[in-house]
């Protein structure tokens, strides 16, 4: 199984509810998380260009590790 983020584009045909349907019906996966038209899924690994071509419009793309950035911030001593 893997991570995967999901962004819903202004052109996109499929809402975010049929979106979470989607996940839940077709593909053997599971929304771990939503934020407005935002999806963080777990999917198995085979399933994910099913996933691309059911969801027109959106933008799907593996969940990478977190890169830390350095705090820039100026420090008064």
């Amino acid at each position: 199984m893997s991570q995967v983020i999901l962004r819903r584009t202004a052109d996109a045909t499929v809402s975010t509810e049929e979106a979470l349907s989607l996940v839940g019906a077709t593909v053997d996966g599971r929304v771990i998380h939503q934020s407005g038209n935002n999806l963080l899924v777990d999917v198995a690994a085979g399933e994910l260009d099913t996933l691309k071509s059911k969801l027109t419009g959106w933008v799907v793309s593996p969940q990478q590790e977190r890169i830390d950035a350095p705090d820039t911030r100026r420090r008064i001593a």
